[in-house]
């Protein structure tokens, strides 16, 4: 198995695993909510920020997948498809890393900038 097939496909593992995290932060929306535990404010950023890292991430693997399937076609297109899936995953690392930043914010006051004590 080359680089570029393991690559491809630890993607696409990345978008799968992305459904049960998803539905767990639903799960603790709801929870949060109910219990007023976190600012409503803060959970509706960390929620649209995740709904977005989603949709990334179900995209990179949707493209992985076809890009695995055409490894041995060395049509242009498909080189090309591959390098967008790279720079995509890029984007994804940097997207999943702010919406694990707010999520971190929600419960843990004194990793926010504006924490005055």
């Amino acid at each position: 198995m080359s680089y570029k097939n393991l690559g491809l496909l630890l993607l696409i593992l990345a978008a799968l695993f992305t459904i049960p995290t998803q539905l767990s932060g639903e799960g603790a929306e709801h929870i949060l909510m109910e219990q007023n535990l976190a600012e409503h404010s803060r959970v509706e950023i960390h929620e649209a920020l995740g709904f977005w890292t989603a949709i990334l991430t179900y995209s990179i693997g949707v493209l992985a997948f076809v890009s695995l399937l055409m490894i041995h076609n060395v049509h242009s297109f498909f080189t090309y498809l591959r390098q967008f899936v790279l720079i995509l995953a890029a984007g994804a690392i940097v997207l999943i890393a702010i919406t694990a930043h707010v999520g971190g914010e929600i419960r843990h006051t004194e990793i926010r900038l504006n924490n005055v004590e």
